[in-house]
């Protein structure tokens, strides 16, 4: 089961029941919001990879790649490349309309033996950069 709680709801515009991998490489705008949106384009592929090996036997992991190879130019140069890798990145620069570029620690914790089960947390970094005098008051009311 997918779950986010309201503050990724709020700033990263994370909604539980759908695909980060879908979303970031066909929703117009979505690769745009990350500050370094080749990098995080290619450490979601990678680990996309990682998840198919893993499960190859499950038909949904390859109709997903297939279907981003289709619609995405990018997402199928980075598939062709066959790069993978297990991490997410440590830190996420991502740009929110209302608050600028927040940057967010990102932890994982596997949740039990099934390594495609995780709990990603990304923190707001405590130094992190902002467009508006007062938006730590405003991040942490939202991010409670």
């Amino acid at each position: 089961m997918d779950v986010a709680n309201i503050p990724a709801r709020d700033l990263l515009d994370v909604r539980a029941g759908t695909n980060c991998l879908v979303r970031f490489f066909t929703e117009d705008g979505r690769a745009q919001r990350y500050c370094d949106p080749e990098a995080t384009a290619r450490s979601l592929v990678g680990r996309y990879r990682l998840q198919v090996a893993r499960y190859v036997d499950d038909p949904v992991f390859a109709e997903t790649a297939r279907r981003l190879c289709r619609e995405s130019e990018v997402f199928a140069a980075l598939w062709d490349e066959r790069s993978v890798c297990a991490e997410p990145p440590e830190l996420l620069a991502f740009r929110h309309e209302e608050f600028g570029r927040i940057d967010f620690r990102t932890v994982s914790f596997p949740l039990g033996s099934d390594p495609s089960r995780a709990l990603v947390l990304q923190i707001p970094e405590s130094g992190y950069r902002s467009t508006g005098s007062d938006t730590p008051v405003r991040i942490e009311r939202v991010a409670g």
